[in-house]
């Protein structure tokens, strides 16, 4: 539960900011999924853009900042577990796509 009065308001982010940039995350998916699937039907996980390593860097620094305002960061930090799950089987190098098919 975040602390009394924290809120996207507290942030200086308005409603309808808030709903641009969702607008503009969501808009992202159809591409991502494109070519996660791409990478699934070639058995290819190729890291050149970013690799699971990267995303874990990434993933610490923002469940540290999540954290750091006293917000709910249990699906971030189940996230976090799946990508070292992955990086500790050997996969650190390969790119993010490569989680889809880990079990």
């Amino acid at each position: 539960m975040p602390p009394p009065g924290h809120s996207a308001g507290t942030e200086h982010i308005t409603p309808a900011g808030l709903g641009e940039h969702a607008k503009v995350m969501a808009a992202l998916l159809p591409g991502l999924i494109d070519v996660v699937s791409e990478h699934i039907t070639a058995a290819h996980f190729p890291g050149d853009a970013s690799t699971i390593v990267s995303a874990a860097v990434i993933l610490d620094d923002v469940i540290d900042t999540i954290r750091a305002n006293g917000l709910d960061d249990g699906v971030l930090s189940a996230g976090r577990a799946a990508v070292q799950r992955a990086i500790d089987a050997g996969h650190g190098s390969a790119g993010f796509s490569r989680l889809a098919v880990l079990s």
